[in-house]
């Protein structure tokens, strides 16, 4: 089955089945703050719930945007997510695609974007994330899939720091641990793409200056997916920055912190929970200390391992879609230049980690000052007040 039936016109599908770490964030921000943009090219966004706005008598609720918590939650990871873990049968799911596409005919809808990082785990649940791709292949015969992937020691150090941190893992032991399971697998999930939607259908893209269009994540996005609208700064819309590792270093040697739980957006006890890089943020002003992708906190010999553990899928990722950059751009291992210069990166990055130390603990004592200054001038008012009624009747028997 295909999107063109009974000379009804195709629907397009622009699948970024986006990895987790590999701008992801970046670009659903981008294409869920150009909604309106989008409309105009007749490019359509799905919201938390899958529906779109093209679809006929959509809840109020379920449209994109519409509530703070939507625009938060506003792609649809956390609805694919109810397959992957079984909640759901993938029948609910095909119906699903059937009524997109019974309506996208009766609009002017022309494409739509899915954006989902998990649509990347293809053998989660016995295999039904790649039944997902398989039912999607079968009502979509237009179709563009964007996979973005990064170099595996970048990739192994950010999603350390997003998630493997949190539950007490130092970043030696996390990439081990990833090695021995050959995580991340990048070429076979891009295999698994090629086969699915054919070789023609599927572009891989390494984060990399030297390949990204004008060395920028947005812009290369729009290239790639054949959309044109207008971008005025993509940088605003890049997302999720990391902590910083030394950071992230120290955070790993007392876990128990990761405990703490306000929101339940978030899941208790899980690596998604945030809430402590949320008041890390609040807490720090010296941004560009607290943010950092600094790759010195692993060692050369790491980095070396690493990339030679993948060094033949990484080639023929290479020759099969970017060879026109030399493999060493995208690839290759920089050293440092000796083996001193890394420890004194190392003992400067320790002393930023004390900076942000000093500045939060500054900022509460601060904080504290402040409430206890706006407790006593509440106090003072108060007490102004009452002394107040107390001297106007006095004030009278005088006048």
């Amino acid at each position: 089955m295909n999107t063109k039936l009974n000379g009804q016109k195709s629907i397009k599908l622009i699948l970024h089945p986006g990895h987790g770490k590999c701008g992801s964030t970046s670009i659903q921000v981008f294409l869920h703050s150009n909604v309106d943009q989008l409309k105009t090219k007749r490019i359509y966004l799905p919201d938390s719930s899958f529906r779109f706005s093209f679809e006929t008598e959509p809840k109020a609720e379920e449209l994109p945007f519409k509530t703070p918590k939507m625009k938060m939650y506003g792609w649809p990871i956390y609805y694919f997510r109810d397959f992957l873990q079984n909640k759901k049968p993938l029948s609910l799911f095909e119906e699903r695609i059937k009524k997109i596409l019974e309506d996208a005919q009766k609009s002017d809808c022309e494409a739509i974007i899915i954006s989902a990082e998990n649509l990347v785990n293809i053998d989660k649940n016995n295999g039904t994330g790649g039944k997902i791709h398989k039912i999607l292949s079968s009502y979509f015969s237009d179709v563009i899939v964007l996979y973005y992937i990064r170099r595996q020691d970048d990739y192994l150090i950010s999603s350390w720091q997003q998630w493997a941190h949190k539950k007490g893992k130092k970043i030696q032991e996390y990439i081990l641990e990833c090695l021995n399971s050959h995580e991340p697998q990048f070429f076979k999930i891009a295999k698994f793409f090629e086969d699915i939607y054919g070789t023609n259908n599927v572009q891989v893209v390494p984060l990399n200056k030297e390949v990204l269009i004008e060395g920028d994540l947005i812009k290369d996005f729009c290239h790639r997916t054949q959309i044109n609208i207008n971008i005025e700064t993509p940088s605003k819309y890049y997302s999720n920055p990391s902590v910083n590792p030394y950071v992230c270093d120290i955070l790993s040697r007392t876990p128990n912190v990761f405990l703490y739980h306000l929101n339940d957006n978030f899941p208790r006890f899980a690596p998604e929970n945030d809430e402590i890089k949320m008041l890390l943020n609040k807490y720090v002003t010296t941004k560009d200390l607290l943010w950092s992708n600094d790759k010195t906190i692993l060692n050369d010999e790491m980095k070396e391992m690493v990339m030679k553990h993948f060094e033949e899928e990484n080639r023929q990722l290479h020759q099969t879609y970017f060879n026109y950059v030399p493999y060493e751009k995208v690839f290759g291992v920089q050293k440092l230049a000796n083996s001193q210069k890394s420890l004194e990166h190392e003992i400067d990055k320790l002393k930023d980690v004390m900076a942000l130390q000093m500045e939060i603990i500054l900022n509460l004592l601060i904080e504290k000052e402040e409430k206890k200054q706006k407790e006593k001038n509440r106090f003072q008012n108060k007490l102004k007040g009452k002394l107040s009624k107390i001297i106007k009747p006095i004030k009278k028997m005088f006048h």
